[in-house]
């Protein structure tokens, strides 16, 4: 192992269990290898002679690991073909070994696990037997155990073991792959009988192991069984392609950050976007949300290409003329009040002009996925109980459900169903406490909420939920209550002149 380019080398050894070629595949951090059965060894931080381990997979599976996959998406998912046939993968893989089965298209020995560097979910599983198919396609690998499926895409190939694949870096629906007689290339996976063809010039028919491919100047490395490494260039895209880096992807709603003059709550995160190839002039993109969307923008998400949110937002970026660079947008969930299920889902889109690009197949659309962080009311809901517990949540009109928590997120109450924007809403228990107070000719209890939007005009209507514990209703049952509603500004002013009634549920 070499830290300084190859000026030097020092030796390590970690184990003598494993394959007699190992497969291993590097992180940038870590090292993933094969091990002894059901186990695959982790080398953390190589470079510093770190911790290394040899951890069983959890539940427990048959079969040695034969190749090793890292993700080129999600970090710390590596992805393991088995002697058995199977592939399967562990997320966080630098800590875990909880393993999910991706499936098992065939029996035999997984040679090569490749996954679109665009899409986690197109994968190929190539094998190294003979009889039988050789390479097999799945379009929604990441889809669960029992559901994942797998086309058999060997089509014209001779029978002969494949032991490596990649996806050409122009098109996805492009692979070339090593196998026992040299390199060959298919121009089109999905065809109904996939036609492949020898790709060995300067090569002769040698046996090739394994196929790298080196984005910065376009070169393939083949490295074959006895005969050295052999080079070749991926030809320049005359017409360069454009597209999302994934097809697909999930943001969560979290309260990461607050903008206070609109009362929002949101995270910030990046979507990427890549061409092919330098454009001949300036090529514009012009992006766009496609109709079908459940979540809302300017309600549920923004995006902006220029970093500016509101006035002055952008929806093109610009891939300069001679330059094969990546572009991103900057895309703006908010954290709302409301539970939404299932998750909401919006899908970017784009045209594009000058510079000879074009829209790019491999993932010309990018689908977004919201993950809701906020949960039911039930039973279980612990109650905020403390005088000043407060939460500001932006109404609009047909939000639905809005439920207002305090920091240790304790219920304060819901605000559902306006008919109008109420701009900022402030939820605040104005005063706690378990007993009662003499009022008008009754009693009123010690726990007051205040309810405070910032637009409400005088036809604006909207229903509050309000919450007491045991203990606040002291005895009572929460039909024998009544709400009502005071215009005094502070708790000490309440009095029957400015309090009235309100219809209670």
């Amino acid at each position: 192992m070499s830290t300084n380019g190859g000026a030097s080398f020092v030796s390590r050894s970690k184990s003598a269990t494993g394959q007699f070629i190992n497969p291993t595949d590097y992180d940038g951090n870590n090292l993933y290898g094969g091990a002894g059965a059901g186990a695959f060894s982790r080398w953390l931080s190589p470079q510093t002679n770190g911790v290394f381990s040899l951890p069983a997979f959890t539940p427990a599976i048959g079969g040695s690991v034969y190749t090793v996959a890292i993700s080129p998406i999600t970090a710390n998912r590596v992805f393991f073909g088995m002697s058995t046939g199977s592939v399967v993968y562990v997320n966080d893989a630098h800590l875990l070994t909880d393993q999910t089965t991706v499936g098992t298209p065939r029996s035999g020995a997984v040679s090569c696990v490749a996954i679109d560097p665009a899409d986690e979910n197109k994968m190929i599983v190539s094998y190294s037997n003979y009889g039988g198919g050789k390479l097999y396609l799945s379009s929604n690998a990441l889809a669960g155990p029992g559901t994942t499926t797998f086309t058999n895409i060997t089509g014209n190939l001779p029978d002969m073991p494949v032991r490596w694949a990649i996806f050409d870096p122009r098109n996805s629906n492009m692979v070339i792959i090593a196998t026992e007689l040299g390199v060959w290339s298919c121009d089109d996976i999905t065809a109904a009988v996939p036609q492949w063809n020898t790709s060995n010039n300067g090569l002769a028919n040698a046996r090739v192991d394994m196929l790298k491919y080196r984005p910065s100047d376009r070169t393939v490395v083949a490295a074959t069984h006895g005969r050295g490494l052999f080079t070749s260039k991926i030809p320049a895209n005359n017409n360069p392609e454009i597209n999302f880096f994934v097809s697909a992807k999930s943001h969560a709603e979290l309260p990461s950050f607050t903008d206070v003059a609109n009362c929002r709550k949101y995270t910030d995160y990046d979507v990427m976007m890549g061409i092919n190839g330098p454009p001949s002039a300036n090529a514009t993109v012009t992006l766009a949300v496609n109709a079908g969307a459940t979540a809302v923008e300017g309600v549920d998400f923004d995006y902006t290409t220029n970093g500016v949110f509101g006035v002055g937002s952008s929806k093109t970026l610009t891939f300069q003329s001679g330059l094969n660079d990546g572009k991103t947008l900057r895309l703006r969930v908010y954290d709302d009040a409301v539970v939404e299920s299932p998750n909401e889902t919006f899908t970017l889109s784009f045209t594009t002009s000058g510079g000879g690009s074009s829209i790019g197949s491999i993932a010309p659309t990018e689908t977004i996925t919201i993950t809701d962080n906020d949960v039911a009311i039930s039973a279980a809901t612990p109650i905020a109980t403390t005088t000043n517990d407060t939460d500001q949540e932006q109404l609009r009109v047909g939000s639905g459900d809005n439920n207002f928590y305090n920091a240790s997120n304790q219920l304060i109450s819901v605000v559902s169903a306006p008919s109008q924007d109420l701009g900022c809403v402030t939820a605040t228990i104005a005063a706690g406490g378990t007993g009662f107070v003499p009022f008008a000719s009754g009693q009123r209890s010690n726990k007051v909420w205040s309810i405070a939007p910032t637009s409400n005009g005088p036809t604006a209507s909207y229903t509050v939920t309000l919450y007491m514990t045991t203990a606040e209703l002291n005895g009572n049952i929460p039909a024998n209550y009544r709400i009502y509603k005071s215009s005094a500004a502070t708790v000490a002013g309440i009095t029957a002149a400015n309090t009235q009634t309100v219809a209670t549920t």
